[in-house]
């Protein structure tokens, strides 16, 4: 019985001393860190199992035969690591379909390739021939006849591709007179030559005649000009010989018809002016600056465009052009003013 007060340590008695376990030798400390080093430096595969295990979970045993020499310390670049290997072949891997431009533009050429059989290295004897005579050999059943739904067959074991569906409908084509579907090695031979030769010619791109209708096209049309003389400057302004000097075609005399005239009356070249423009475009293109003038790509400035005036006088007319009313005395006459004597005469108003 030990002593009911917390640690008391004064007299005990007999009957409340435990009896000595110790063993010969032994220490309480000594006793106390007997196991304390059990299983130092000891490595297990598998960790320690408390009991003979009846299950266990998914994860453990999936992982149970996992050691370190399994795990390699990842790259943080990923996988643009293989892009930086030493070896060319490791950066890229093979793709197993077509991709969208060999989809969309197909080499209709390389699809034609060997159908009739390719020459040899020294263009000697048809290897192509050969292999398809010996698919034809193994697919025959003993009487030198192939059915003709092994043609796909045969020829995917030659050239080691599927066969485009236009190919194999031209084959089928070929030999579809055969009512009994047999075809021999002859007839195999003979109809993929033919085949072979239809085919590379409707995907060649050699230079083919053009259409009718597209030289009909780009045939310039004929003009139908006319016979008349065309009259110089002077000849227009003054009359030519025998015509009757009041039927000159002038304004006032001041104007000259032969500058009127070359103006086009709303323009119909391809310019940038606005519809019905009636000013010069000039049909010179050596002048670089009358073209940019004559196009009007780019327009005036607004400044120049709002001082809008009447001009009395020609068209192209440099002198001075007065904006005030007050400074614009009228068109110029020229000895020809109507409210004249002498202008009404030289007009034939008066007798």
């Amino acid at each position: 019985m030990s002593n009911p007060y917390f640690g008391y340590q004064g007299f005990r008695s007999a009957g409340q001393i435990l009896a000595p376990t110790l063993k010969p030798g032994e220490t309480y400390e000594s006793r106390d860190n007997k196991y304390s080093k059990m299983g130092r430096g000891v490595a297990y595969e598998n960790r320690v199992a408390p009991a003979p295990p009846t299950m266990t979970t998914c994860s453990g045993e999936a992982f149970s035969n996992v050691t370190r020499g399994d795990y390699e310390v990842p790259d943080r670049r990923g996988v643009s690591a293989k892009h930086f290997s030493a070896k060319p072949q490791d950066r890229s891997k093979p793709f197993l379909h077509d991709s969208l431009y060999e989809h969309d533009f197909r080499n209709f050429s390389d699809e034609v390739d060997g159908l009739d059989g390719g020459e040899g290295p020294k263009g000697g004897k048809r290897d192509g021939e050969k292999a398809f005579k010996q698919e034809f050999d193994r697919l025959d059943s003993g009487n030198g006849v192939v059915h003709i739904r092994d043609m796909p067959k045969l020829i995917q074991g030659v050239l080691g591709r599927d066969v485009r569906p236009w190919i194999l409908d031209r084959i089928l084509k070929m030999f579809e007179a055969k009512r009994d579907g047999k075809v021999t090695w002859l007839d195999l031979q003979d109809g993929l030559r033919k085949v072979a030769e239809s085919a590379r010619s409707d995907v060649s791109y050699k230079e083919r005649e053009m259409p009718e209708w597209l030289v009909a096209n780009r045939k310039v049309m004929p003009a139908v000009t006319h016979g008349q003389v065309a009259e110089s400057c002077y000849q227009m302004d003054m009359g030519k010989d025998g015509e009757i000097p009041r039927e000159r075609r002038i304004w006032y005399k001041t104007g000259m018809s032969s500058t009127t005239l070359d103006l086009f009356g709303g323009t119909t070249k391809a310019t940038y002016q606005v519809p019905g423009y009636g000013g010069f475009v000039p049909a010179s293109k050596m002048n670089l600056r009358a073209r940019e003038h004559g196009d009007m790509k780019n327009s005036r400035r607004p400044r120049l465009d709002l001082r809008l005036f009447y001009r009395h006088n020609n068209p192209g007319y440099t002198g001075h052009a007065p904006a005030a009313a007050c400074n614009d005395p009228g068109p110029s006459r020229c000895g020809s003013n109507p409210l004249t004597t002498s202008g009404a005469a030289a007009l034939g108003l008066t007798l």
